[in-house]
C-alpha cells in the first residue's frame, strides 16, 4: 500500500546509524575476546609414569594445561616451533623440562569409592597449582621418579579451569566418578584421551602404553561445544 512505501524508507534511514553502532560494538567484542584468548592461551602436555612394581609395563598418564605466560619468550618460541612440526606428540628432554616451573592445571583420574560426578578427577588447590617439573600424580602407586613428558599442542581459547568445566560440567564419555573406573575400559588413559581429543581437539595417541591404553574415545559421547557458554 501507499502507507507501506512511506514507512519503509523512514525505518531504513532511522536504523542505519544503529546498525553501524551495533557492528562496531560486535567488532569490539570480537577483538576483546581475541585479546583475552591470547593472554590466556595454554600449552598442553602429557605426563607419563609407570606403575610401581609393574616392571614398567603398565602406565598412568595425566594431562597438564600450562599457561603460556608461565614460560619465557624463548621457551614459548621453542614450544611453538615444536608444535609446527608435530605429529601427534613430541617427547621433551628431561634436561629441558626438569628446570621449568610454569604453573599448570593437572588432569588425572583414578578409581575410588566416591560416586559423585568427576570426583575421580580431583580439582583441588594442588592440581590447580602444579609446576611443570613436579614429579607427582593424583594416584598413589605411580612411580613418579620415572616421569616422562610430551608436548601435544596449544589452545588459544581454553585455560585449565575452562577445560575442566568443559569436561566435568556435563557427562563427557564417562561421569569420571571413582566408581566408574575400570582398569581396561575406563581408566586413567581413557580419561587423558578424552581430555586431549574431546576437550582440546588434539591427538589421543599415546607414547607406547601397550595394554594400558586399549580404548579409542569418540567425542559424540561428549556434549557439543556449542552447548557451553562463554564465562
Amino acid at each position: 500500500s501507499g502507507s507501506g512505501s512511506d514507512i519503509t524508507p523512514k525505518m531504513t534511514t532511522m536504523t542505519r546509524p544503529w546498525i553501524a553502532i551495533l557492528a562496531l560494538w560486535l567488532q569490539n567484542i570480537v577483538l576483546t575476546l581475541g585479546a583475552a584468548d591470547n593472554n590466556s592461551s595454554s600449552f598442553i602436555f602429557l605426563q607419563k609414569f609407570p606403575l610401581e612394581y609393574s616392571l614398567d609395563l603398565i602406565f598412568h598418564t595425566e594431562v597438564l594445561v600450562c599457561s603460556r605466560n608461565g614460560f619465557t619468550p624463548e621457551d614459548q618460541t621453542f614450544l611453538d616451533d615444536k608444535i609446527l612440526g608435530l605429529t601427534d606428540f613430541a617427547e621433551l628432554d628431561l634436561s629441558w623440562w626438569s628446570s621449568r616451573t610454569a604453573n599448570c592445571v593437572e588432569f588425572g583420574y583414578g578409581g575410588s569409592s566416591c560416586t559423585e560426578h568427576c570426583c575421580g578427577a580431583p580439582h583441588r588447590q594442588e592440581e590447580m597449582t602444579f609446576p611443570l617439573n613436579e614429579r607427582r600424580a593424583v594416584i598413589g602407586n605411580a612411580d613418579t621418579t620415572k616421569k616422562s613428558l610430551y608436548l601435544y599442542g596449544s589452545s588459544s581459547s581454553l585455560d585449565g579451569e575452562a577445560a575442566y568445566r568443559r569436561l566435568c560440567d556435563h557427562k563427557c564419555w564417562s561421569n569420571w566418578a571413582g566408581t566408574d573406573y575400570n582398569p581396561l575400559s575406563n581408566n586413567c588413559n581413557t580419561f587423558t584421551s578424552t581430555v586431549l581429543h574431546c576437550v582440546f581437539g588434539l591427538s589421543e595417541k599415546k607414547p607406547n602404553l601397550g595394554p594400558s591404553d586399549m580404548v579409542t574415545v569418540t567425542c559424540d559421547k561428549c556434549p557439543s561445544s556449542a552447548l557451553f557458554s562463554i564465562a
